[in-house]
């Protein structure tokens, strides 16, 4: 009896053993890697907008809580940090339900921007009239709120343009600062940012 008890203490602890995972290690950890890199992007994006919005005090209406793109980062911020925490959660304790979600939550964004992209193309003029729209709005609201204003400022520097569907006469018409009538008591007047100027060698050349 001693011996066969003896004999049957291995396979108990056999038996007790963790079963082995059916993930493999290092799709396991690349995966971790991938969605906690991911993560860290969307702490990022919420942090500054956060820090943005707070430096900026009280909004005077929902419609420029809307059009401020410290907003904007605050959203996109959360809902990337949670699809990010799920994936990394999923990945590293090798949960099937969490996993699946993110796997979902992927396919969903990716058909979004697939259905987007299909339908600015097929409706690409009232694309184009929106986007002339919100063009306008920002160059109106440019002295206003100075993440929009760096925003303009980038955009109009890194692509090497000056307003937008009229160029630089956008400046003229929308901005109470750049307008060109004569009641105009502003030093800029008939002016456009200087993001609109383009070096040659050392001397500068404005879009106007």
């Amino acid at each position: 009896m001693e011996l066969v008890g003896r004999r049957e203490r291995p396979q108990q602890r056999q038996r007790r053993q963790k079963p082995v995972s059916a993930i493999s290690p290092l799709i396991k950890y690349s995966l971790f890697v991938f969605t906690f890199f991911f993560w860290l992007i969307a702490c990022a994006l919420l942090g500054t907008g956060i820090y943005a919005r707070v430096e900026k005090g009280q909004v005077n209406a929902i419609v420029d809580l809307l059009a401020d793109p410290a907003f904007l980062l605050i959203v996109v911020g959360s809902l990337a940090w949670v699809v990010g925490f799920i994936g990394c959660v999923g990945a590293l304790r090798e949960n099937i339900c969490l996993l699946k979600t993110y796997f979902y939550i992927l396919m969903l964004l990716f058909v979004l921007q697939l259905v987007g992209a299909i339908l600015g193309f097929v409706f690409s003029d009232t694309v184009e009239e929106r986007i002339g729209d919100l063009v306008e709005s920002a160059i109106e609201r440019y002295r206003d709120d100075i993440d929009l204003q760096n925003l303009i400022d980038w955009t109009q520097k890194e692509f090497e343009c000056c307003g937008g569907e009229d160029g630089f006469k956008d400046w003229h018409q929308h901005n109470r600062y750049f307008n060109c009538t004569d009641l105009n008591p502003s030093r800029e007047r008939c002016g456009v940012p200087y993001s609109c100027c383009r070096p040659e060698g050392q001397e500068v050349r404005t879009a106007a």
